[in-house]
């Protein structure tokens, strides 16, 4: 069976071959680790690597939210997940970024934790 097949029989209450599989929320952390990169390049999930370019004034968005889709998908394939969370895309490069600690960003006027 089909992953969307699996997925639309459970979604129907009918008996698919075994349970989809799905995942909300991978963190960068892990994420990285599957997909053989450094923590800080992932961009699924990581608002900091997003943010770095942004404070570094090199953001293309649709290069971003490119990559942002290829991790999801290679991710998943590579965990047999059958249903993907879509996450939404990045859709303007904040203004002002500025990094205050580990985790913490002021950006556009706005704290960020």
């Amino acid at each position: 069976m089909k992953p969307w097949e699996r997925v639309a029989r459970a979604m129907q209450r009918a008996v698919p071959d075994r349970v989809p599989l799905y995942e909300m929320h991978i963190p960068p952390k892990i994420a990285a680790a599957i997909l053989g990169r450094d923590p800080s390049q992932v961009m699924l999930h990581n608002p900091g690597a997003f943010f770095r370019l942004a404070a570094e004034g090199r953001v293309d968005l649709d290069k971003v939210n490119r990559r942002v889709a290829e991790e999801l998908v290679s991710l998943y394939t590579k965990l047999g997940i059958n249903w993907i969370r879509v996450v939404g895309a990045y859709t303007h490069v904040p203004r002002e970024v500025k990094r205050l600690g580990e985790r913490e960003w002021l950006v556009d006027g706005r704290l960020l934790v």
